[in-house]
Formats: structure tokens, C-alpha cells, sequence
């Protein structure tokens, strides 16, 4: 099967400075919060190690079934400005895509803007791009709406 492959970006403003926004995208406790690409499914972070040349695994999917492994190899952090990692998701032994994505976060008056750029190859087919893409904007309307929740105080 050919390698479908493709590319999109997101841009959002959130309420927040840069560097409470950093610490949401990029702290593992944070991302399993929002991370998930649905309201149905969980991310249930396995391994993190947030720094270049470090990698996470994580599981996603139903809650019944997060059969997604995804592994990321974490290549640049710029505090509180630019990460930039690569994504592989399969199931077992099956590699579905493999991705380069790259956050920049801009100040914006009391907020930040935050770009995600990301490269998607797909060995599933073309829908495995749409499906990235999907997952990616639904994580991010999730973090925008658990803002308040992932801000409070712990207690």
C-alpha cells in the first residue's frame, strides 16, 4: 500500500500566558487531561521524559479499549515558544501514522496564540490524515474547555 501523506495547521487563543500554556501542552499530567482526541476516549500516559532526545508513550482510544500506542521523541523545547516532536500511533505491531508536529506559542495581550503545525504520513490511507487532524482539533476545543478545571488549585 502507497504511503499517503499531508498537512495541516491549527491556531487558537487561550486566556492564559505563555508559560502556563507550555506547562498544559507539555506536562504529562496536563495532556493526559486534554490530550485525548475525544470526549469519549482517555490518554493514559505510560512513560514521559520531557526533554530533546527524551520519549513518551501513551495509550488513547475507548475507555474500555486505548488499543493507540503513540510514541514521542521530543526533539526541540524552547520554553515557553517552540516544542517540536514526532508522533508514531499504532495498534500492537501496526504502525497507522507517523507524524512531525511543532507547537509555537506567541504572547498576545493577556493571552497566548498557539500554532500547531503538523506533518502527517499515513499508512492506513488518506483517512489516517483526516482522522490526525480530527483527533488534533478536538484535543485542543478539549483543552481550551477544561481551562479552568486543569487551573485550579490543587485540593
Amino acid at each position: 500500500m502507497a504511503v499517503d501523506f499531508g498537512t495541516f495547521s491549527l491556531e487558537r487563543r487561550f486566556a492564559v500566558a505563555p508559560e502556563v500554556l507550555w506547562r498544559l501542552l507539555i506536562e504529562s499530567e496536563a495532556r493526559a487531561a486534554w490530550g485525548a482526541p475525544s470526549d469519549e476516549d482517555v490518554l493514559i500516559v505510560e512513560e514521559s521524559d520531557v526533554r530533546p532526545g527524551g520519549r513518551d508513550r501513551h495509550r488513547c482510544g475507548p475507555q474500555d479499549n486505548p488499543m493507540y500506542i503513540v510514541d514521542t521523541v521530543w526533539f526541540r523545547l524552547s520554553s515557553p515558544e517552540v516544542a517540536a516532536f514526532t508522533e508514531s500511533v499504532r495498534v500492537e505491531e501496526e504502525y497507522m501514522t507517523v507524524s512531525l508536529v511543532a507547537y509555537d506559542l506567541v504572547a498576545d495581550g493577556d493571552g497566548t496564540r498557539l500554532k500547531v503545525d503538523v506533518a502527517v504520513s499515513s499508512f492506513v490511507g488518506p483517512d489516517g490524515i483526516g482522522d490526525h487532524e480530527s483527533g488534533w482539533t478536538s484535543a485542543l476545543a478539549r483543552l481550551e474547555r477544561l481551562l479552568p478545571e486543569l487551573l485550579a488549585p490543587a485540593g
